[in-house]
């Protein structure tokens, strides 16, 4: 796997051995890394076996507490489902508008959040459909769930926001922040 950008490395939460890793750069430039789809390890990320989607770029991952895994990317308006370990992979987009997938999460009930370069987005039933929530106008890089099941939202250019209702509404929270712009957020 020399010379490949990472976009995205999620952990299967039934078995820590088994990691989905997603490839390639986000915005394209003269230089950028273009991506090979999803790979994945059964032994820790000592050895990667391509899983598919060798087209898109792939900026998000996530897997459920039932081992189906999640990818957006650069494949506007889409979330990729596989049900059977990356063997096969559907497009899950019925209600994401034309927006580009930049960050998955899951919550404990398996409900999917996803953040889009339009917002946030939620899935209550395995990415069939899809729900805007809010922060329309925002792009959110990152989303992260606390043990209270507060979502936090790392924007592009408005710092950070927080919601205590399953994303319902959110609260700007930035105080003590030196910059607005938050690629990542981790709890």
């Amino acid at each position: 796997l020399e010379n490949l950008s990472v976009g995205a490395l999620v952990q299967d939460p039934r078995d820590p051995k088994i990691m989905y890793m997603g490839t390639g750069e986000g915005y394209p430039n003269a230089d950028a890394v273009r991506g090979i789809g999803i790979f994945k390890s059964t032994d820790g990320g000592n050895n990667w076996d391509s899983i598919g989607l060798p087209d898109i770029i792939v900026w998000s991952l996530a897997v459920n507490s039932n081992g189906y895994i999640f990818a957006g990317g650069s494949e506007l308006g889409v979330v990729y489902r596989s049900t059977d370990n990356g063997g096969n992979w559907t497009p899950t987009n019925i209600g994401i508008t034309n927006t580009n997938i930049l960050s998955l999460i899951i919550n404990s009930n398996n409900t999917i959040f996803a953040g889009t370069t339009n917002g946030v987005f939620r899935s209550p039933d395995n990415g069939a459909h899809w729900y805007q929530l809010g922060l329309q106008s925002e792009m959110i890089y990152s989303l992260a769930i606390n043990l209270s099941g507060h979502i936090f939202a790392g924007t592009y250019a408005n710092g950070v926001y927080r919601s205590t209702n399953s994303g319902s509404n959110w609260t700007q929270i930035n105080s003590g922040l030196n910059t607005p712009d938050i690629r990542s957020i981790k709890i």
